[in-house]
């Protein structure tokens, strides 16, 4: 039965989220295949999906090992940590490589992700219901495969529907989903999520929520209303940064923000400020690089709105090791580079913006016109030297599969009390 404009389950996808005609753009759907093309492209994703790595890496699992299912951005470093200890089964994760599947034992593949993705979109659009339901039993009979202690995710989006259906199986089958923020802003991130939709939905699908730092996670568990039984700090998952970097020159790093605005004037706005900037830096001297968070998805904007003859560089980490200076507003970049020993230089493009995300070893910014030439022109004398980071705000563990440990033991303790 359906309901409204939307699938009787998953109907709040449409009413407070997106469009089918939304869904079609964010998903490049604008043209879905009819009639025979439709069914050519149908079977070309069964076709990917009966052909899964799922099926394919069978024999490759190493049986010895406990498993474990990960799905995400930024993981690929925690992946192989985790990989000496259990197998490791994923979904998505960036930084493991395909022949890391093929002849690694303690890695293998979920499901095709691309493919199954398509699917449930297209499912959901066509208001298939009994589609969405065959992906799920289909997930769910690789999962009870797979026999994993954990599905860990860092992917939190109510459009995603192929998401939303993995942790439905994952939780019918018994399996505990912990939720792993996939960046120092993320407990704050999911709250406006909340209030832009008048609702917090995250709790609907975790059992669990993992954090890159103790202030998120005391952020995370005061807007939630959770108990701390519920939270665990699992600390900075990705590669330790270099102790002995490259000697890096007096120079700025401007790291943009992910911009999420209901007008275009806030964006104006936003590139403005980083051109003003800009022209302060080049008035006294110093050389200035400005690194969009996404530069594809920015570059309408950037075409429209940035000063042409300002650099511009695609790459991050390695310009982070470059510049002594990094500048931003309310990215994770700014704790990035203060984990390296950077001069950190957050400006208040807006108050309200930046309230939930200043960090103590950030030299903040209010009035980038009278405030940001005399603190450069300090730090360029050396009269300042780049303030810490304090361990409430970056949490690194010494031993990453360890910490991982404890968090598995604690998920599993309070979930067998849920459940029973």
């Amino acid at each position: 039965m359906v309901r409204g404009n939307g699938l009787m389950k998953y109907d709040y996808i449409f009413r407070d989220w997106a469009s089918k005609e939304e869904l079609k753009e964010i998903y490049g759907f604008q043209n879905v295949p009819k009639g025979a093309a439709g069914v050519w492209d149908r079977l070309k994703r069964m076709r990917e999906e009966m052909f899964s790595v799922a099926d394919l890496s069978k024999l490759l699992v190493d049986r010895r090992a406990e498993s474990i299912i990960v799905h995400g951005q930024k993981l690929g470093y925690l992946c192989r940590t985790l990989a000496e200890q259990y197998h490791v089964f994923v979904v998505s994760a960036n930084g493991i490589a395909i022949k890391e599947y093929c002849f690694n034992r303690r890695f293998s593949m979920l499901c095709y992700l691309r493919a199954y993705t398509e699917d449930a979109v297209l499912a959901l659009i066509s208001d298939d219901e009994k589609r969405l339901e065959k992906i799920k039993g289909k997930l769910k009979r690789y999962l009870t495969k797979a026999r994993p202690r954990l599905l860990l995710t860092t992917s939190f989006r109510p459009t995603h529907i192929f998401d939303i259906i993995l942790y439905e199986a994952a939780r019918e089958c018994g399996i505990p989903v912990v939720f792993l923020e996939h960046g120092f802003l993320a407990a704050p991130v999911i709250y406006e999520y909340g209030v832009r939709k008048h609702t917090i939905l995250a709790p609907k699908w975790f059992d669990f929520f993992w954090f890159w730092n103790k202030k998120n996670s005391d952020t995370y568990t005061e807007i939630q209303q959770t108990g701390e039984e519920r939270a665990f700090v699992l600390g900075y998952p990705l590669k330790p940064f270099e102790k002995n970097i490259e000697k890096r020159s007096m120079s700025i790093l401007f790291a943009g923000d992910r911009l999420i605005f209901d007008e275009e004037e806030e964006y104006r706005k936003y590139y403005n400020m980083v051109n003003d900037v800009y022209l302060i830096c080049r008035k006294i001297g110093i050389p200035f690089k400005f690194k969009p968070h996404s530069p594809d998805k920015e570059a309408e904007h950037i075409s429209r709105y940035v000063l042409p003859e300002m650099e511009q560089v695609n790459e991050f980490y390695g310009e982070l090791r470059k510049n002594y200076i990094v500048m931003g507003s309310r990215t994770s970049a700014l704790v990035e580079a203060g984990a390296i020993g950077n001069y950190v230089i957050q400006i208040a493009f807006n108050p309200e913006y930046i309230k939930d995300y200043v960090w103590e070893h950030t030299w903040l910014v209010e009035d980038y016109d009278s405030e940001l030439e005399p603190l450069l022109r300090t730090i360029m004398k050396g009269e300042v030297q780049p303030k810490k980071l304090s361990p409430y705000e970056f949490d690194q563990p010494d031993d990453l599969l360890q910490r991982f440990n404890e968090g598995l033991e604690q998920v599993e303790r309070y979930y067998i009390r849920k459940t029973n």
